[in-house]
C-alpha cells in the first residue's frame, strides 16, 4: 500500500496536504490500466492482493523454480513472469510499467554493482514518470565499519556470497546515505526515503544478531513528475 499511496501523492494533485484516509481512497481509485513489475517475486505471494484489487501485475525472478510455482498458481494466471539474470528485469518489456517494486530482495543482494545493474534495468522498465519503490532493512545504531561478518555495507561489492535470505545480506545503515543517492542518481529524481518502525514484540521479526533494525523504503521517479506538478502548481497561485 505504500507504494500506491506514494505513486498517488506523485500523480494526484489533490492530495497535497491530504490525510492518511484520502490517500489511501486515492490508491485504490488509481487508473485503470495501471502496470506493475515485482522485482524478485519468489512465488508471487505479494501480487496476490495487487490482482485481486484490479491490478496488471507481472514479475521476476532469479529462480526459474519459484517462478513455476508462480505460473501454476490460478490466481496469477493472467500476470507474465520473466527469469532474471540476477542483474537485471529479465525479458520484461522496456518501457511498460507504471510502477516497478521489490520487497525483501535488494537487501539480499550483497553487491553494490549487482545493485546498480538492477537498478538500471528496472529504469529501463518503467514508462516515463513511472515509479521505482523497494525496501531494504536499516540499522540505525550501526555504522558501515561495524557490520558484523558474514554481512557486508552498502559500499562492499561482495560477489561470493555463500548464502541469501538473510545469510549474507547488504546492512543499510545511515552513514551510508550518501553511496544510496549516488547509485540512484542519474536514473531516479524525486527520491524518498521513509523509515518505518515495528514496535519490538513476539510478533514481529525486529532484530538481527541482536541489533535491532528498521525498514527502510525507498522510492524514485522517472523523469521529475513530482518537481513539474509542484512547479505547475506555484505558476498557476503566482
Amino acid at each position: 500500500m505504500y507504494m500506491l499511496n506514494d505513486y498517488a501523492l506523485r500523480t494526484q494533485s489533490a492530495l497535497v496536504g491530504a490525510d492518511l484516509t484520502s490517500m489511501l481512497a486515492a490508491a485504490v481509485a488509481l487508473p485503470e490500466g495501471l502496470r506493475l513489475l515485482d522485482f524478485g517475486c519468489g512465488v508471487g505471494r505479494l501480487m496476490e492482493a495487487l490482482v485481486a484489487s484490479g491490478f496488471s501485475v507481472d514479475g521476476t525472478d532469479v529462480s526459474e523454480e519459484m517462478l513455476a510455482f508462480a505460473r501454476a498458481n490460478p490466481k496469477l494466471s493472467k500476470c507474465s513472469f520473466y527469469l532474471s539474470g540476477g542483474g537485471d528485469c529479465g525479458d520484461s518489456p522496456r518501457g511498460h510499467y507504471d510502477i516497478v517494486y521489490s520487497q525483501l530482495c535488494i537487501q539480499h543482494i550483497a553487491s553494490r554493482q549487482i545493485r546498480k545493474e538492477i537498478f538500471s534495468s528496472v529504469h529501463d522498465a518503467l514508462k516515463p514518470g513511472g515509479m521505482f519503490s523497494f525496501q531494504l532493512h536499516f540499522y540505525p545504531g550501526l555504522d558501515s565499519k561495524e557490520v558484523p561478518l558474514p554481512h557486508v555495507s552498502w559500499d562492499s561489492d561482495k560477489f561470493d556470497a555463500l548464502g541469501t535470505n538473510s545469510e549474507e545480506d547488504v546492512w543499510f545503515t545511515a552513514d551510508a546515505l550518501p553511496s544510496l543517492m549516488a547509485d540512484l542518481s542519474g536514473l531516479f529524481q524525486d527520491v524518498r526515503i521513509q523509515i518505518v518502525d515495528f514496535p519490538a514484540n513476539a510478533e514481529l521479526h525486529t532484530e538481527a544478531y541482536g541489533v535491532r533494525f528498521s525498514h527502510a523504503i525507498i522510492s524514485g521517479s522517472k523523469g521529475f513528475s513530482l518537481a513539474q506538478r509542484v512547479y505547475a502548481e506555484m505558476r498557476e497561485d503566482s
